[in-house]
């Protein structure tokens, strides 16, 4: 199993979302749930939902 470091995660996701267009703000609380979404095995908005979001 891969184990990535929460604050990794979370850094990772939220320079995808700044990618895509939204603010730091929004970026920043979009990648803390999708990360803690993540952490806590919610798989409606864990990571996976990344990539189809930033299309």
């Amino acid at each position: 199993m891969l184990r990535i470091p929460f604050e990794e995660m979370e850094q990772t996701i939220c320079r995808a979302f700044i990618k895509a267009r939204l603010t730091e703000n929004t970026a920043a609380i979009c990648a803390r749930i999708h990360t803690e979404s993540s952490c806590d095995g919610v798989f409606s908005h864990e990571l996976n939902r990344v990539e189809r979001l930033v299309d």
